[in-house]
């Protein structure tokens, strides 16, 4: 629940926003798996290789997350140019798609902060030209305390399905993000067409990144990493009476290189030694992505419709390291997500009605388990339920996967009444 507000001195303007937000925990379970030989000496009343589920939930209660926002601009000569600030804060509880990412826990806390500094310029270089610099930086800490059960046959023999004892394993994800963003627009013949692009950069480094318990993912050390991203955008624009349509092309590069480092002397495959600081797994991403968004508005002021269409393109080769057993291996992996929007909005007496409603088409959820797998894992509906969208959380797979197609549907509804008129 954000309230804010912005107000305006001459040629300076201030404004700041609070909120709160409330996050539920996901639906989902503990689960417990057994190998084939587990479950016929320590259970034999249940068929080999079958699993065993335990309903404990992850988490106890929602959390509670609290941002605050404040900004600070000023116009010079002549208003032909506006230099701005803002600041960042956010006490943070809780970030969606966290809890799914501790396959086995029965309860996660987190705890931590994040900040982030911002610096802009605005200039209008005459005949409706305009370039705009952006400079940013945002850290985050978070500290993680998973909570895995502590098991053992003659517990289940007396309490089936319900651990009595459990173990605290801590983690930390750290995070530190710097970029620059430059933008460019002009007027094409007439002032009803315009055409712009835009360039940014974005510099990653990860101190520490949780060791995250995936399914079918080995749970390594993964410490350092950095990350290097960039947008190349070229965009397009035009107005008309009662109608505005636009288009815009992003090429989305990015590497990232993260790796796993010993806690003790690990033996490799050919008897060689990895000493305590060493790498383990080496992880080198290549990411091309590309986005395409086509928009077209009908109406004027008192109410019109809004259409849109965002093509996420993602690709990306997985050049992976593993230094303890000797072997380098290749992934490539590639889809396509739709995300087609609809708008409305209406004005009636002293106040506006806004709907905006998406669809995303094209993602999907990890379904299934590695090819020879010897254990069969399971879940309450049969997969693995990972949010797909969050954070951008980075974890390097052992495999190909399968996924099951889903449909995100969003629906938002804005009341927005003005003061001062």
């Amino acid at each position: 629940m954000p309230v804010g507000g912005l107000a305006r001195m001459g040629k300076w303007a201030i404004g700041a926003i609070v909120a709160l937000q409330r996050l539920s925990p996901a639906e989902q379970y503990f689960r417990w798996y057994h190998a084939q030989e587990v479950n016929a000496s320590l259970f034999p009343k249940k068929s080999p290789g079958s699993p065993i589920l335990n309903h404990v939930p992850r988490t106890d209660h929602p959390a509670r997350n609290r941002y605050l926002t404040g900004v600070i601009g000023r116009t010079i000569l002549d208003d032909r140019i506006s230099l701005g600030a803002g600041i960042s804060v956010a006490d943070l509880r809780a970030i969606d798609g966290v809890d799914l990412l501790y396959d086995g826990s029965i309860r996660i806390l987190q705890d931590g902060y994040s900040t982030d500094y911002r610096l802009g310029m605005m200039a209008d270089l005459g005949r409706n030209s305009e370039v705009e610099f952006l400079w940013f930086q945002n850290h985050l800490d978070m500290i993680h305390d998973v909570y895995y059960p502590e098991l053992s046959p003659i517990t289940y023999q007396f309490w089936p399905g319900f651990p009595t004892d459990s173990n605290l394993k801590r983690n930390s994800d750290h995070t530190r993000t710097s970029g620059l963003h430059c933008g460019y627009s002009r007027p094409l013949r007439d002032d009803a067409w315009r055409i712009g692009g835009i360039v940014t950069i974005n510099w990653k480094s990860h101190p520490k990144i949780p060791e995250y318990e995936l399914q079918f993912l080995p749970a390594i050390p993964r410490d350092p990493g950095y990350s290097r991203a960039y947008n190349l955008g070229i965009g397009l624009s035009g107005a008309g009476r009662s109608s505005r349509f636009g288009i815009d092309f992003i090429f989305e590069p990015v590497w990232t290189d993260t790796w796993g480092v010993a806690d003790q002397a690990m033996e490799t495959r050919s008897g060689g030694v990895i000493q305590p600081g060493g790498k383990t797994v080496e992880n080198f991403f290549t990411f091309l992505n590309a986005h395409l968004r086509l928009g077209l508005a009908i109406g004027d002021e008192s109410g019109g419709l809004q259409f849109g269409l965002h093509i996420h393109s993602i690709s990306y080769q997985l050049d992976q390291l593993d230094n303890s057993r000797e072997r380098w291996r290749r992934q490539n992996e590639s889809w396509i997500e739709w995300s087609p929007s609809l708008g409305a909005h209406l004005d009636i007496a002293d106040f506006q009605v806004r709907y905006l409603g998406r669809l995303k088409l094209g993602t999907g959820i990890p379904k299934g388990w590695p090819e020879g797998a010897w254990w069969n894992p399971i879940s309450l509906n049969g997969s693995l339920s990972i949010s797909p969208s969050g954070p951008d959380f980075l974890v390097a797979p052992t495999g190909p996967y399968r996924f099951e197609k889903t449909l995100i549907a969003t629906h938002q509804v804005a009341l927005v009444i003005p003061f001062g008129r």
